[in-house]
């Protein structure tokens, strides 16, 4: 018995829906209208707001973009400035070659001199050498010999101490600059690289919302079909009970008419029948 009754209650759950599907009057179609009319109507607003989402996406992609495109044009402009630098340091390092080369003349020069003293100096002291002259002036010039010696000595000191002083000095002003160049680059291709990762993510949100606005216009695209299908449907439901409504009037007047004639004939017959010569 409860086998009997679940497959009836099956059988009318499926009977159902296809008897519902068959009668389809004007009211529930022009209740699927207003439904599929709200659908499309969210849908454009999807659409919209799906537009407008993708126009400051993109806007912002621009603005990347050109933010990458400043980055680029600074780093070439830095890069041009080292390759300058670079150029100006080989110069200043041809210039302290040559410096080098002219210390170590100087200190060649002053060791040779100083060796030469030294050897004289090893047989007598400077007061033994200046009065061993043979005159008065041969010790004046002895004399004043050891003091342009010792005079030289001292300025050749000064002159390569102060040589050293200006190599150092360019050395530490080149490399100073060379830094500070090297890190504006480092700082824009780091920058550069950020924004390049930042361009890359906004890529991915401006692709995903022109794929959901495609999908939109799809969905968009259907619903339309549907109320164009629905309004087919109206229409050829309204013809059809125009139709019926006008053989339903015909009918009743195809009656009426004969009915009438019935009447007319029934009327007639008896007008005769009271002229008869039996009456």
């Amino acid at each position: 018995m409860l086998r009997f009754l679940f497959i009836s209650l099956l059988s009318l759950l499926l009977i159902t829906p296809c008897a519902t599907a068959q009668k389809r009057t004007t009211q529930s179609i022009k209740q699927q209208q207003q439904e599929t009319q709200r659908e499309i109507n969210a849908t454009n607003k999807k659409i919209q707001d799906n537009t407008a989402k993708t126009k400051r996406s993109l806007n912002q992609l621009n603005l990347i973009e050109a933010e990458i495109n400043s980055h680029e044009k600074t780093i070439n402009e830095i890069n041009k400035d080292l390759a300058a630098i670079n150029k100006r340091l080989d110069a200043i390092q041809d210039s302290i070659k040559d410096g080098e080369k002219r210390i170590a003349t100087l200190t060649d020069n002053y060791a040779r001199a100083i060796r030469s003293i030294q050897a004289q100096s090893s047989s007598f002291d400077r007061l033994l050498f200046i009065f061993s002259a043979s005159s008065f002036n041969q010790a004046f010039r002895r004399m004043r010999y050891l003091q342009q010696f010792s005079s030289w000595k001292d300025k050749q000191i000064q002159e390569v101490k102060l040589q050293q002083e200006i190599l150092e000095k360019q050395r530490e002003s080149v490399n100073e600059f060379r830094k500070l160049h090297a890190d504006k680059l480092a700082k824009q291709n780091n920058e550069r690289m950020t924004l390049v990762k930042k361009r890359k993510e906004q890529s991915k949100v401006v692709s995903s919302l022109k794929k959901e606005g495609k999908a939109l216009q799809k969905v968009l695209a259907e619903k339309q079909r549907q109320a164009r299908k629905l309004d087919d449907a109206l229409n050829k439901l309204i013809a059809e009970e125009e139709r019926k409504a006008a053989e339903r009037a015909r009918k009743e007047a195809e009656a009426k008419r004969l009915a009438e004639e019935k009447k007319k004939q029934k009327e007639t017959s008896e007008l005769d029948l009271a002229r008869s010569p039996s009456n």
